[in-house]
Parts: structure tokens; sequence; C-alpha cells
């Protein structure tokens, strides 16, 4: 999808705020009625190959501080080096945050195999679908088992969960994960495609805000 295109269909009803605007780009939504942007910034990956950031935003829902994290870590096996070096920029940003904000941090993180051979991930990260129990029903997020859109050569059908959310709760614990869900995961009428070749996650969270 194009920038242009991403601007129509969101309209004026959210913030769109993208890494700067090139070939590739990521972005964070933030829906204007229910969230409130206080600032924004970008973190660049110096030995990236690929354009890849990490875009974090402040902002603030219901008086509870967020910061919130965007990124598509490095593509394929032969990067493991670098998405591994771009993953833990990510956790130094999260575990360094002002302990009384709620740091989320999700994307397309590519992570899978010997990559986790040389991550050690902070205490107080978590892995939101861990957190939630491990459902098998939503472990894969690109699976083409299932989904179709990506044609495979050879005969494998390779099931990865490259789609991760992280959450670094504050000392408050006013924001709580309480679903895991994913979304893409029925064909678009009229063209027999699924919307992307990944499913999309879909978090659920419990605030609880001063009385």
């Amino acid at each position: 999808m194009t920038w242009d295109q991403c601007q129509v269909i969101m309209g004026n009803d959210y913030h769109l705020i993208p890494t700067p605007i090139c070939q590739y780009f990521t972005a964070i939504l933030l829906k204007k009625t229910t969230v409130m942007l206080d600032s924004q910034r970008i973190i660049p990956f110096p030995t990236s190959q690929m354009m890849r950031k990490l875009q974090v935003v402040q902002a603030n829902v219901k008086g509870i501080d967020l910061k919130l994290m965007n990124s598509h870590l490095e593509s394929t096996a032969q990067h493991s080096v670098e998405r591994v070096k771009q993953l833990n920029v990510a956790l130094d940003e999260m575990t360094s945050s002002d302990p009384k904000v709620n740091v989320i941090f999700g994307g397309d993180t590519n992570l899978g195999g010997r990559d986790f051979n040389s991550i050690v991930f902070p205490e107080n990260v978590k892995d939101l679908w861990e957190e939630l129990g491990c459902n098998g029903d939503t472990r894969y997020t690109w699976d083409t088992q299932y989904n179709d859109n990506k044609k495979m050569m050879g005969p494998g059908r390779p099931r990865c969960r490259f789609d991760r959310l992280y959450i670094r709760k504050s000392t408050d614990e006013n924001v709580n994960p309480v679903a895991f869900e994913l979304s893409g995961i029925e064909r678009v009428k009229g063209c027999d495609r699924f919307p992307s070749d990944h499913w999309a996650i879909v978090a659920h969270f419990s605030i609880k805000t001063e009385t």
C-alpha cells in the first residue's frame, strides 16, 4: 500500500504517523477520539540494509501515559545478526523508559530459529502471546499452510510466529493484556486473496484509571 492510499483510507479519524516516506515505511495509527498524541521520534538502525527503523510514539489514553513502538526488523535468515541487533535496540528503549510509563513494542520481528540463541529478554519485558496462555490457534502469524498469498517454492509450507507484541508494564500496573487474537484471516470479497501474507495481531488490554 502506498502512503497516499493509507491517507485516503484513514481519512481524518486517525493520527497517521509514518517513518520518513520513501520506498519502504512503517506507520503507527492513533484514533483521535480516544488517544492523545504527545510526541514522536525515529530511532535509526544505522547498519540496516533494508531501510529499517524504530518508531517511538508517546501517547496518552484516559490519563495513562504510553510509549508505543513499531518496527519491521531485518528480513531473511542471512540477516540474523542485524535483526538481533535491531531487537536489542528496541529492548533497550523499552527498559530505559520512565518506569511510570507503559511501553508496548510490536511489529514484524522476523524472529525465529537461531535468532533466539543470542537474545536475552529482560525480565520485565513480556511476550503477550506467551503471557496470555500460548494459544495454539493464534500462534502462527505467517502461515503458508493456510495463507496462499505468497507462493512457496518446493514442498515445504512454513508456519512462523514472525509478528509479535511485547509489553513492559509501568510500576502502577494500570495496563494489562487480557486477550490476543488474529485478524485478516478471511479472504477479501471479489479478489479471493487475504489482506496480507501475514495475519494481523489484535490485542485487548484492561486499563485501570484513578478514581
